[in-house]
C-alpha cells in the first residue's frame, strides 16, 4: 500500500525493509549527491563535482530489472486492496499499477479519461478546497523502487503522463527550501518577479514579437516591481488563513534559472537532477533542457490551459496543486490562440471555471484527466499535451523540460489545431510556459 508523502522520514525507513538493498542505495546516493553540489563551490569544481554525481545517478538508475520481476513483482499485488493514501484533507485512490506493455497490448485501457465537463462540473476549478476522497487514475511510481521506476520509464519513453514519488534529491530541496532560506536566496537572485491579477487568473503573456502596431494590447497581469518574497509569503499564508476570495486580488511569484546554468543561480545549484549534464530519468535529453522554471503559488491561482513542446517533469516542492490535462487531439476544441506573434500564443482563451462557457465549447466531447499533485510528487506531462492548474494553497513547483520526444508524438495534432507547420525542433518558437 503506498504512504503518504505527509509520512516524513519514517515512512521511507519502512520501505527500506522490503527492497532494502536497491532502495538504500539510491536513497544514500540521493542525499550524498545534494550533499556534495551544496558543498562545493563554483566554477570548474562544481561542474566536475556535479558530472561525477550525474555518473554515480546514473549507474544507480540503470539497475537492470528483468520483465520477469516486474512480472512478479505486479502479480503480488493485492488486487483486492485499494491503493489508499491518506492526507490532511481525507482519501487519495491511487490505482494499482499495471506494466506498461498491459497496455500497448490493449489488455488495459490507459490513460483513463473523464470528459472535462465532468471534471470542471464535479469540482469547479475556482474551489480551492478539495473533496474528502479523491480518485486518481495516473500511475503513481516510487522512484527509490527500481521495479516501479523501470515501469515508470516504459510510460515515460511511450509519452503518456504518470507520477512519481519518493526521489529523494527533490524531498531534500523540499526540506532545505525553509521560508528563512528562500528569503535570503531569493533577496539575492535576479532572475524572479511578481506578477500581479486583478483575481485568481493569471494568463501567460510575452510582448516579445507582438506587433504593437496592428493592435493595441493590454496585458492580462501587471508586473510588480516592489514586492520581495518575504511580503509575497505574507500575502500568501494569509490567503490560506483567511481562505481567499477569487476575485481579491492574487500575486504570482516566479524564479527561473536559464538554459545552461552551472550552479549560478540557487535554483540550479539546488535542483541538480534538472540542470544534469549526463541522461537520467527526468532530464533524458540534456542538450534539449530548457532550463528550470519555479512557480511560487498561493490560493486560488489558475494557469491559463496551454501546451509545451518539451517533455515537461514537474517537481511540487511544496503544498499542492491541481492538474487538469488533455490530450494533443482536444487541442482544436479549446479554442488556442494561434498567432505565434500574440503575447499569449499557444494558451487557451476559455475560462474554464465558466460553466457557460464550458458549455459552448462542448466540453462534455474532451477528454481529460484530473490530478493532485502533492509535495514529494513529480508529474510527467509528454509534449503538447495541454494542461490547466490550479493552486490549491501555498505551493512551490518547479519544472524542466528536455526537448520533443524522438519520434514527434503529438505533434502532428498540435500541427492541425495550429494551422500550421511546426516541426520536431519547434520548441524555440513556443515561448514560454506558465505552470
Amino acid at each position: 500500500m503506498p504512504k503518504s508523502k505527509d509520512r516524513g522520514r519514517g515512512g521511507r525507513s519502512r520501505l527500506i525493509l522490503i527492497i532494502p538493498l536497491s532502495l538504500s542505495l539510491l536513497t544514500f546516493l540521493g542525499v550524498a549527491y545534494w550533499l556534495l553540489l551544496d558543498q562545493v563551490g563554483g566554477g570548474v569544481n562544481r561542474e566536475k563535482a556535479q558530472k561525477e554525481a550525474d555518473k554515480a545517478l546514473a549507474l544507480a538508475e540503470a539497475q537492470p530489472v528483468t520483465h520477469s520481476e516486474v512480472a512478479s513483482y505486479v502479480d503480488a499485488q493485492d488486487s483486492a486492496t485499494k491503493r489508499i493514501v491518506k492526507w490532511e484533507h481525507g482519501d487519495i485512490e491511487w490505482p494499482k499499477l499495471v506494466e506498461y506493455d498491459e497496455v500497448r497490448a490493449g489488455n488495459y485501457v490507459y490513460p483513463k479519461y473523464q470528459t472535462l465537463m465532468d471534471v470542471v462540473s464535479t469540482w469547479n476549478p475556482d474551489v480551492s478546497d478539495p473533496p474528502a476522497y479523491f480518485k486518481e487514475t495516473l500511475m503513481h511510481f516510487n522512484y527509490s523502487n527500481p521495479v516501479e521506476r523501470a515501469m515508470a520509464e516504459k510510460y515515460r519513453n511511450a509519452e503518456i503522463p504518470f507520477k512519481v514519488y519518493d526521489v529523494p534529491h527533490f524531498d531534500e530541496t523540499s526540506e532545505k527550501w525553509s521560508d528563512e532560506y528562500l528569503s535570503k536566496v531569493l533577496s539575492k537572485s535576479g532572475s524572479n518577479h511578481v506578477e500581479k491579477s486583478k483575481d485568481n487568473h493569471f494568463m501567460y503573456w510575452a510582448l516579445k514579437g507582438w506587433r504593437e502596431t496592428d493592435v493595441e494590447y493590454v496585458p492580462p497581469t501587471e508586473i510588480i516591481h516592489d514586492m520581495n518574497f518575504d511580503k509575497w509569503l505574507s500575502v500568501a499564508k494569509e490567503a490560506d488563513a483567511t481562505k481567499m476570495k477569487n476575485d481579491s486580488i492574487h500575486y504570482y511569484l516566479m524564479s527561473s534559472a536559464p538554459i545552461g546554468d552551472k550552479g549560478k543561480t540557487f535554483i540550479a545549484r539546488d535542483l541538480p537532477l534538472f540542470t544534469t549534464s549526463s541522461p537520467n530519468f527526468f532530464i533524458s535529453n540534456p542538450r534539449s533542457n530548457k532550463g528550470i522554471q519555479c512557480r511560487f503559488g498561493m490560493r486560488g491561482i489558475i494557469a491559463e490551459a496551454h501546451y509545451d513542446s518539451g517533455r515537461n517533469m514537474v517537481a511540487m516542492l511544496k503544498g499542492v496543486k491541481r492538474y487538469i490535462i488533455n490530450p494533443p487531439t482536444a487541442c482544436k476544441q479549446l479554442a488556442i490562440i494561434t498567432d505565434i506573434d500574440h503575447p499569449s500564443y499557444r494558451h487557451s482563451v476559455i475560462d474554464w471555471s465558466d460553466m457557460k462557457q464550458a458549455e459552448s465549447h462542448n466540453f462534455e466531447k474532451i477528454d481529460a484527466i484530473d490530478t493532485l499533485v502533492r509535495q514529494g510528487e513529480v508529474l510527467y506531462i509528454p509534449s503538447y499535451w495541454l494542461h490547466y492548474i490550479i493552486s490549491l494553497k501555498y505551493s512551490i513547483q518547479c519544472n524542466s523540460r528536455s526537448g520533443s520526444p524522438p519520434n514527434g508524438e503529438g505533434l502532428e495534432e498540435i500541427e492541425k489545431c495550429m494551422g500550421q507547420k511546426l516541426g520536431a525542433a519547434a520548441g524555440g518558437r513556443l515561448r514560454g510556459a506558465k505552470n
